[in-house]
């Protein structure tokens, strides 16, 4: 899964993460993906879906790059729906900061216990500072 960091004159956000979560293979459980090691803020999230058909729930953490994440137990700090066959995208005009580190997971349902992959790749675009 690469992670791919560009960096940005804009002076809303500094980088842009692009993450590719692929679709984990049967009976796996799907990858947490360490976006930032550190602290930020982050002022958009783009979640492309057009490789699934159905919901996909794409799950945030405010964690350190080297802790853990137990998908199913692990409280996300935020949770963001886009639907089968779309992309959507959140902003936040003055940003959400992390204190730790951000990670992120995508699966088939919301809250805390979805630990279910997706059928298809989804993307995910972080612009962050």
């Amino acid at each position: 899964m690469p992670v791919v960091d560009t960096a940005q004159s804009d002076p809303v956000g500094t980088n842009i993460s692009t993450v590719t979560i692929s679709a984990p293979a049967s009976g796996v459980a799907p990858t947490v993906e360490t976006v930032k090691a550190s602290s930020g803020t982050w002022f958009m999230i783009d979640i492309d879906n057009t490789s699934n058909s159905s919901d996909t729930y794409v799950k945030a953490w405010d964690v350190a790059g080297g802790a853990a994440v137990t998908l199913g137990s692990t409280s996300p700090e935020g949770v963001f729906l886009v639907r089968g066959g779309g992309r959507t995208s959140y902003s936040c005009s003055g940003g959400t900061a992390f204190s730790a580190g951000m990670k992120i997971c995508a699966v088939t349902a919301g809250g805390t216990a979805g630990t279910t992959g997706m059928t298809g790749d989804v993307v995910v675009r972080i612009l962050y500072s």
